[in-house]
């Protein structure tokens, strides 16, 4: 939202004996590396990671042009931390300093800017479903079928990654827990949802995941427009579903098992060979 870092943040209320906060930054409780436990450390290593990480998906998002200036933001969550966009951030620019981590109930644990007004619905995510990471995007196409109908109905057998079709949550104010209800409800048995006359949100088991169904869901509403323009879309029948659904899930069972191959070097003298066992995944996809 435009002019957002100059609000105050949700976590800025400072006592008379505290230092007074920057224009639109917010309390931190600083992780402090220098006098932490090697167990605190390590901690702290993997959630500056994944504040690089939330970082590079904001940058990766604008570049596909997912994303427009402030609209939009990215969230991974590490145990019972969250990594996120701060309000009014620039996607496209964003570095990994900028990244706030509060933990699940919102509580600020590092906040250099104060978190995304996004972050109810992102904390609701977390808190119901079995995510790892969350992106919300106001992509053109998906955007546009958002402020028209009632569902993205499941014409083309790709939907079924995210669930079949995919529901138009019901219109609430950005930044409520009025718009997390929602939202929740309407990733019921999915993971992307359209947000009515907003956006869209994408959820999955890492931020590559998330990204991957937001990246669909726009090309599949792309589709549906174009569909739409020369006639009605054939939605899937039931049965044709179950039929695509069971073909993927084989598929992707079998690449996700692990295959092993051996890396063989041999020795000069030719009698000894030295061989690592590598594991293979592969990432499932539709074709």
């Amino acid at each position: 939202m435009t002019g957002e870092r100059q609000r105050d943040s949700m976590f800025s209320g400072a006592g008379d004996d505290q230092e007074p906060l920057l224009p639109g930054r917010s309390r931190r409780t600083r992780l402090d590396t220098g006098r932490a436990a090697p167990g605190a450390r390590h901690v702290i290593e993997g959630i500056d990671r994944l504040r690089a990480e939330v970082a590079q998906a904001g940058r990766a998002l604008a570049a596909s042009g997912l994303v427009v200036g402030v609209a939009g933001n990215v969230s991974a969550r590490a145990g019972k931390l969250v990594a996120v966009t701060p309000t009014g951030g620039r996607l496209s620019r964003l570095s990994a300093d900028e990244i706030a981590v509060v933990d699940l109930e919102g509580g600020p644990v590092d906040v250099p800017f104060a978190p995304t007004s996004e972050l109810p619905f992102h904390l609701a995510i977390y808190r119901h479903l079995d995510a790892a990471a969350v992106v919300h995007t106001h992509p053109p196409m998906a955007t546009a079928v958002a402020c028209v109908a009632d569902e993205l109905p499941c014409f083309h057998y790709s939907l079924l990654t995210l669930g079949g079709n995919v529901r138009v949550a019901r219109y609430a104010t950005f930044g409520t827990s009025d718009l997390a209800a929602s939202v929740i409800e309407a990733l019921e048995g999915r993971t992307a949802a359209l947000m009515g006359s907003h956006g869209a949100v994408t959820y999955g088991d890492s931020l590559q995941a998330a990204i991957d169904a937001t990246e669909l869901l726009e090309w599949a509403c792309t589709v549906y427009v174009h569909a739409r323009a020369c006639g009605t879309p054939r939605v899937l029948a039931e049965d044709e579903r179950r039929g695509r659904r069971g073909a993927r899930d084989v598929r992707l069972r079998g690449r996700r098992t692990s295959r092993n191959r051996l890396m063989c070097d041999s020795s000069r003298a030719g009698t000894v060979r030295q061989c690592e066992t590598v594991g293979q995944d592969e990432r499932g996809g539709l074709t």
